[in-house]
């Protein structure tokens, strides 16, 4: 299969995570509170508290069932997994673009030496 760089670029316009998409979720990441974040739970007087810990402070859902009480916890759950696991994700991404281009390049390097 022949590839060569505007090849391969214009496969990538074709997917979901688009440049835009990745730029917006870079700067999300830069401006949020620092991770990693937590998760904190507390049941007090018969009510369910759930605690999304950022930093210093925190954020909190009521929960006035057991149902709520887990709903909300796996929903905080997963924002804090999120903050860790983003920008992570999003550096990966960034490095096999780059060695992807490398790669696309020496390629049409090769290329040319055959030729």
């Amino acid at each position: 299969m022949d590839l060569n760089v505007s090849d391969f670029e214009n496969k990538m316009k074709d997917t979901f995570l688009t440049e835009p998409i990745i730029l917006s979720a870079e700067k999300i990441c830069r401006e949020a509170t620092p991770g990693p974040w937590s998760v904190s739970r507390q049941i007090r007087d018969g009510y369910g508290f759930i605690y999304l810990v950022m930093g210093n402070y925190s954020a909190h859902f009521d929960t006035t069932t057991i149902e709520t009480l887990n709903k909300h916890g796996k929903d905080a759950e997963f924002c804090a997994m999120a903050r860790t696991v983003l920008p992570m994700a999003l550096l990966k991404i960034r490095l096999l673009e780059n060695r992807i281009s490398r790669l696309v390049y020496e390629l049409d390097g090769y290329r040319h030496q055959i030729s």
